[in-house]
């Protein structure tokens, strides 16, 4: 559900914007394809500094949590955080319980972390697999950023073949 540590992953130039609004902008900064999936680095940019929050340490008050991402493969398949979750849960329970389940389908997406503060914020995710030859739509969902739901188009041919070359360190 992560990079694999013992690559160095190949990066793929995805720099795009994914949706704008008056104040503020999404954008698909960086890719790096790995042989078993590939990380993508999404960013808020903001035209003016947003306002303090009443408490700070209240994280779920900041409208830059809230954004959601998705990916859409060529043949349909599409994450879903609700779907993932579910699936992920399903698939590690079965392997604490001593089974050997088959891999959930994809794709599947998790967060990677991120952070920022003012007029910039960015968040790592993963998605698994690599996807299938043809067109990958990457979607984003802000409405607490005012900002239309977005989507654009990137290769996924060239993704797959990143990480395919994704070299080994040991």
């Amino acid at each position: 559900m992560s990079p694999p540590e013992d690559e160095l992953g190949v990066a793929v130039p995805v720099q795009q914007v994914l949706t704008a609004g008056d104040e503020a902008v999404v954008v698909l900064s960086s890719c790096v394809a790995y042989t078993t999936g590939f990380q993508l680095v999404v960013g808020i940019r903001r035209k003016n500094e947003p306002p303090p929050l009443a408490n700070p340490r209240l994280h779920r008050d900041m409208p830059e949590t809230s954004m959601e991402i998705g990916v859409r493969f060529t043949d349909g398949r599409e994450t879903s955080p609700a779907r993932d979750a579910a699936q992920r849960r399903a698939f590690f329970d079965a392997v604490a319980a001593g089974s050997d389940p088959p891999l959930p389908a994809g794709p599947m997406i998790g967060s990677g972390g991120g952070g920022g503060g003012g007029r910039r914020w960015d968040w790592t995710y993963w998605i698994w697999p690599l996807p299938p030859d043809g067109p990958m739509t990457v979607i984003a969902r802000w409405p607490a950023g005012r900002v239309p739901d977005g989507e654009i188009q990137v290769d996924g041919s060239a993704i797959r073949m990143a990480g395919e070359r994704s070299e080994k360190l040991w």
